[in-house]
């Protein structure tokens, strides 16, 4: 059994609310990649995961829109994210936004990795 499925079947989940502004900057290349009518900064979203869930969680975001919360929860570190929308133009930018930071995450990774050789 994993430690997060023992998590899940014996310890209780408690937060305290997150209590805090959250005033992020739009000028942004992750949020300048495309329009769209509901779109929020992803280190906005990046606060919430971070304080609701732990290293190993799964993100839902049943309303994914061009799939924001993926991108925030990609760059939380381990966290994997369920996005799911009703339309098939913002199914098709999460999956282009989503593959896009997973891509430049790897070359960030690998710069660094050369830096410090």
């Amino acid at each position: 059994m994993t430690d997060n499925a023992r998590r899940l079947m014996y310890d209780v989940y408690h937060r305290e609310p997150f209590a805090s502004d959250v005033s992020e900057g739009k000028n942004n290349p992750i949020y300048n990649a495309h329009s769209y009518h509901t779109k929020v900064p992803h280190k906005a979203v990046m606060r919430y995961i971070l304080h609701y869930t732990d290293p190993g969680d799964v993100v839902f975001d049943g309303f994914c829109g061009t799939g924001i919360t993926g991108v925030a929860a990609q760059l939380c570190g381990d966290r994997k994210a369920v996005l799911v929308d009703l339309s098939p133009a913002a199914a098709d930018l999460t999956g282009w936004l989503t593959y896009f930071v997973r891509g430049m995450a790897e070359v960030f990774c690998r710069v660094a990795e050369e830096v410090q050789v």
